[in-house]
């Protein structure tokens, strides 16, 4: 087998637990078998092992809840990011002015502030969950969600950095200590309050603009977006401080 194909069946057998990888590796450097023929190996294996993780229903709700739920909610609320932030620069590049819209400057830069940090620390928390459910079988949910972010506005993107960060952290730490979780679980809501009261800053910008006349207007962000960007951080602070955390199954 040449370096380059040994190489290869390296990469691979990343997918497969320390132990079995080491095994393994060890058992085709004695074979001596084709690169064709070990990545053949390899493959089925891993195939055989995916398997019977997707048996377990961690790695479905990370799919389900986690990738396509939460990273879906992400994503419909970075495009809102996407378009007050869109909005200002092309305006400001074309007539050299801020697009008025009822607020200032400072509670424009707070609103699209309070919403970017919210993204990320979603993001993050929903990285977090995928890693921990699924286990070596993230790849999956992990490619899912990116497909999501990627059909999502460009700033979208950017989110996928939080993300990886805490799939890496979940990957690693499956369980964060109860002090830890809480503190994550706090900002999140904290964030989550602000992204709520500074967006109702537009209603009551557009009310007063209108002498009272322009009244009702629904909430800028719906509340299933935010519920389901934000559920990952509850799961986490709940897996925490859950009495039987440290007898779940993990993958």
């Amino acid at each position: 087998m040449t370096r380059a194909g040994w190489r290869l069946i390296e990469a691979m057998a990343r997918c497969l637990a320390h132990e079995e990888r080491d095994a393994v590796l060890g058992d085709l450097a004695e074979a001596e078998e084709s690169a064709w023929a070990a990545a053949r190996d390899v493959l089925g294996l891993i195939a055989r092992r995916q398997a019977s993780l997707w048996r377990l229903w961690q790695p479905w709700v990370a799919l389900v809840g986690a990738a396509l739920l939460a990273g879906g909610a992400i994503r419909a609320i970075g495009w809102r990011l996407a378009a007050d932030l869109a909005m200002q620069i092309s305006t400001y590049a074309k007539y050299g002015v801020r697009f008025e819209n009822g607020l200032t400057a400072t509670q424009e830069t707070v609103v699209l502030l309070c919403l970017a940090a919210a993204l990320a620390g979603w993001s993050w928390t929903c990285g977090f969950a995928m890693g921990s459910l699924a286990g070596r079988a993230v790849w999956i949910p992990g490619a899912v969600f990116g497909v999501v972010m990627l059909n999502g506005p460009r700033i979208a993107v950017l989110l996928l950095i939080p993300a990886l960060m805490g799939t890496r952290a979940g990957l690693r730490r499956r369980v964060l200590p109860a002090d830890a979780a809480g503190a994550v679980a706090a900002a999140i809501l904290t964030i989550t309050v602000l992204v709520i009261r500074t967006g109702g800053w537009y209603a009551h910008a557009h009310e007063v603009w209108s002498g009272g006349l322009w009244r009702g207007q629904p909430p800028s962000l719906p509340a299933w977006q935010l519920l389901a960007a934000g559920w990952p951080a509850m799961w986490l602070l709940t897996a925490a401080i859950s009495p039987t955390k440290g007898k779940v199954k993990t993958t």
